[in-house]
């Protein structure tokens, strides 16, 4: 048995630079990236670089202006073409920036990732990704969530939070409630904002009596994006 550990041990010393060479270059499984980080350091790792997050705004409930409450057992994210798994991020939705906590020997806090870098990103199964370079000049760059991006049509939703200004007690709080989510469809690399379902008749007319047959106005009102969804879902079926 101990032969056998002196065996590996020549072993593992030409595996750990060859590997940490590989973790650039290609994707590697959850595993291995969580290993690797654990043994290069936080510290170290390229994400952990940006500016300072500083709130704007003072609030009763300090996280209301993120996704979900910003609380997330499971993350992923692909940053500068390297994923990085389990980091704790928050994903602001009044400013349409993700942020990646910090924490060193000196300092502990929030820091904002440069948007440009991110693909793509994950919180609790929830996947976002960014989008930009778009044609129409309505459609606004940043992070949409993908709603249904298995077929050929594919849709995203893009979500907002508003602040409004309350004074209590003589002092002066800030609230945060969701904003109207704008909904985009791709097809054939064309993307398009929908607001309700004529929009969507509209771009898919030879389907109109299947939309139609397949939409219910009280249950798109109660959840517009799972309304979507269904139709778009039922829309990739019929284009097959």
């Amino acid at each position: 048995m101990k032969k056998s550990i002196f065996k590996l041990i020549p072993l593992l010393i030409f595996l750990y630079p060859n590997l940490y060479r590989l973790s650039a270059q290609k994707k590697a499984d959850n595993n291995y990236y969580i290993w690797h980080d654990n043994i290069v350091g936080e510290r170290n790792l390229d994400i952990y670089k940006g500016k300072v997050f500083i709130p704007k705004f003072v609030s009763k409930e300090k996280e209301r202006q993120f996704f979900q409450q910003g609380n997330h057992s499971k993350t992923h994210i692909v940053y500068d073409g390297q994923s990085y798994y389990n980091l704790a991020i928050r994903y602001d939705l009044l400013n349409d920036q993700v942020l990646l906590y910090c924490k060193t020997g000196l300092w502990n806090g929030w820091i904002v990732l440069a948007s440009d870098k991110i693909e793509r990103l994950s919180m609790d199964a929830v996947p976002f990704t960014h989008l930009n370079d778009f044609e129409n000049s309505q459609i606004k760059s940043g992070f949409y969530k993908e709603v249904s991006t298995d077929g050929k049509i594919k849709l995203y939703e893009k979500l907002s939070k508003a602040v409004r200004k309350r004074i209590i007690d003589r002092k002066t709080y800030y609230e945060f409630k969701d904003s109207k989510s704008l909904f985009l469809i791709k097809n054939n690399e064309d993307y398009t904002l929908i607001e309700n379902i004529r929009d969507l008749i509209f771009l898919f007319p030879t389907f109109k009596k299947q939309i139609l047959d397949n939409y219910n106005k009280k249950v798109h009102k109660a959840n517009e994006s799972n309304s979507f969804k269904n139709s778009v879902e039922q829309l990739n079926q019929l284009i097959k």
